[in-house]
């Protein structure tokens, strides 16, 4: 078990619960603008604060990002059409639904999961209580792909969020209409403190991968990428997720 401070954030745009507070312009909060080191530890700063904890916070969280994708459902919509030629139909069904879905899955039963899970007794432990308590990892990267620019990126993130972390939020530069589109609401409608969207291109994402991160989820099908995700020693990372397309 990780100890968790309880210092007061600096300039933090949310409070405890997560309720809404004036924030910053967007143009500030744009990773962009900041250092990577800076962005992360304002991000670790967040973390080891503890405001990701508390039920609320993450309802809030989850809330807010299904806000983001109704109220910005044209947008989307047409940031996929510039990038993929993808059909209105296609989009809905292969994106936005999927992401829909997956945050109504999560807000309806992150509770549950923050429960702990009791687990059966051996002679040795008959008299202890003995269960399972899931615990947020920390500061996790998400490095989302080209071909599924929304779904790929916002799906795993819906996971980050309901688990307690925070996130590193870096979408494929290929896809750049969703690229940019992302990077302009992820900081109007989530925690600045917690969520951060880095741009770029492959030197970026190297650069990027030379940080600690405490869980890394990661889609993609290039051989080297895959070599850069997966080697700890050199990027000090112990923990990934990878989904491999053979396409």
């Amino acid at each position: 078990m990780r100890p968790l401070g309880q210092q007061k954030l600096p300039n933090s745009i949310l409070d405890r619960s997560g309720r809404r507070e004036p924030r910053k312009p967007a143009h500030q909060a744009a990773a962009g603008m900041d250092s990577q080191s800076h962005v992360l530890e304002r991000l670790r700063t967040a973390f080891r604060s503890g405001i990701t904890l508390p039920e609320e916070f993450r309802r809030t969280q989850l809330t807010n990002l299904l806000s983001m994708v109704r109220d910005n459902e044209e947008q989307i919509l047409k940031a996929l059409h510039q990038d993929l030629a993808k059909p209105k139909f296609e989009s809905i069904l292969s994106e936005m639904d999927i992401v829909v879905n997956e945050l109504h899955y999560a807000i309806s039963n992150f509770r549950n999961w923050m429960q702990p899970e009791y687990v059966a007794k051996s002679l040795a432990t008959k008299l202890d209580e003995c269960f399972v308590r899931r615990e947020p990892l920390g500061v996790v990267l998400i490095i989302g792909p080209w071909n599924y620019p929304l779904q790929l990126l916002i799906v795993p993130l819906v996971g980050a969020i309901a688990a307690g972390n925070c996130a590193v939020i870096k979408p494929s530069e290929i896809s750049s209409a969703t690229d940019r589109l992302v990077a302009e609401l992820i900081p109007k409608y989530l925690s600045q403190d917690c969520y951060a969207v880095v741009r770029g291109g492959s030197e970026q994402t190297k650069a990027l991968l030379q940080n600690r991160f405490d869980h890394i989820f990661y889609t993609g099908m290039n051989p080297d990428e895959l070599h850069i995700c997966c080697d700890p020693q050199t990027y000090g990372t112990s923990l990934f997720s990878v989904w491999l397309l053979d396409v």
